[in-house]
């Protein structure tokens, strides 16, 4: 039998075809916890006191049969109000870059050379069409939330563990790649958009214990990708250069600092930034004991349905909704036991011409 260790990033490379045709439940069935109720574990020693470290008294015992008591050093959980903190410094992040690099005047000029190949390459699986988007992005009042619609998508449709981006690749989303890799060999398996499925009768238990796995991964990797984020070391700096790389040819476009060099790589480096800050984000929900979804859903009773009209700009037509949001609510969907929740949403959408 294989051992527990191989289930873990950091222990093994990329899985070969031979692990496919192993039974699909076993990688989970290794991380049931064993109750020891007489044995006591020490915590670990990181190299500097950081927060994120649980750190209890060594007459404590372990337990994980219940998601209020975390892992013996473990992932520190983090509480729903540091978690909106965060999910609005991005949100601000994004809007501080659009106000700083894209809102002159100056970029009429440059508009018309924009495509339907380079409006689809910057929104790959937005659900708005590219057509929309781009009478948007026509108008000058409401170009910014095209463009901050285009930076948020790209950031959050690629942060999620149970919702993994573009065709499923660890290439193309903000999770370490190894972690996506061995996430996929378990018994668990997305379809769809994002619809759980799972072989095993006991889903709650299932997912209880890949809450477990994510919060222990976490901890093993923490120095690579908390402390030491996006060092030399980091494989993430890859996927943050394909985003990158994905917006660029469309955000260059509605900026007047294409033409300077040394001014436009500015705006390179701080666009990379609020990308890196968004795969932290990412490394921060997958963490957490529980499990996230982003609702880009209009709401019936949203403040951009109530004033479309008075926000409507003559250059765009009648058939465009206003009510599209341009940035989402945060969803906790399933806790750290696998039961479903409803109700727990962090953080507030942002639609159509609400101010940035």
């Amino acid at each position: 039998m294989a051992s527990i260790h191989n289930s873990f990033p950091g222990f093994v490379g990329s899985h070969g075809p031979e692990v496919s045709r192993r039974p699909r439940c076993s990688l989970l069935q290794r991380l049931k916890p064993k109750q020891h109720p007489s044995r006591s574990h020490g915590s670990p020693s990181p190299e500097r006191n950081d927060s994120v470290w649980n750190t209890p008294p060594k007459d404590q015992t372990s337990s994980v049969s219940s998601s209020s008591s975390p892992l013996v050093g473990a992932y520190k959980t983090i509480t729903d109000a540091e978690i909106a903190e965060e999910f609005d410094a991005l949100h601000n992040a994004i809007t501080a870059h659009i106000k700083k690099f894209y809102l002159s005047r100056d970029v009429r000029k440059m508009c018309k050379e924009t495509s339907r190949a380079v409006i689809e390459q910057a929104t790959v699986g937005l659900s708005a069409p590219w057509y929309q988007i781009q009478e948007l992005l026509d108008d000058e009042h409401l170009r910014a939330d095209a463009l901050a619609l285009c930076i948020s998508w790209t950031i959050l449709s690629r942060s999620l563990l149970l919702k993994l981006g573009m065709a499923n690749s660890p290439g193309s989303i903000f999770l370490p790649p190894e972690i996506v890799e061995c996430f996929q060999s378990f018994s668990i398996m997305v379809k769809g958009k994002g619809d759980l499925i799972t072989e095993n009768e006991d889903m709650h238990r299932n997912f209880a214990l890949l809450s477990r796995w994510k919060q222990l991964t976490a901890t093993l990797t923490h120095s690579l990708y908390v402390r030491d984020a996006f060092s030399h070391f980091d494989p993430r700096t890859f996927n943050v250069e394909r985003a990158l790389g994905d917006l660029d040819p469309l955000l260059r476009r509605y900026t007047s600092l294409a033409t300077d060099p040394t001014r436009d790589y500015a705006r390179l480096v701080d666009l990379r930034e609020v990308l890196r800050r968004g795969a932290r984000f990412a490394f921060m929900l997958f963490a957490q004991p529980c499990f996230w979804k982003f609702d880009w859903t209009a709401d019936v009773t949203s403040p951009a349905s109530d004033n479309a009209g008075v926000r409507r700009s003559s250059a765009l037509s009648q058939t465009l909704e206003l009510d599209m949001a341009i940035w989402p609510s945060l969803v906790r969907v399933m806790d750290g036991e696998g039961r479903k929740v409803e109700g727990d949403v962090i953080g507030r959408k942002k639609y159509v011409g609400d101010p940035l």
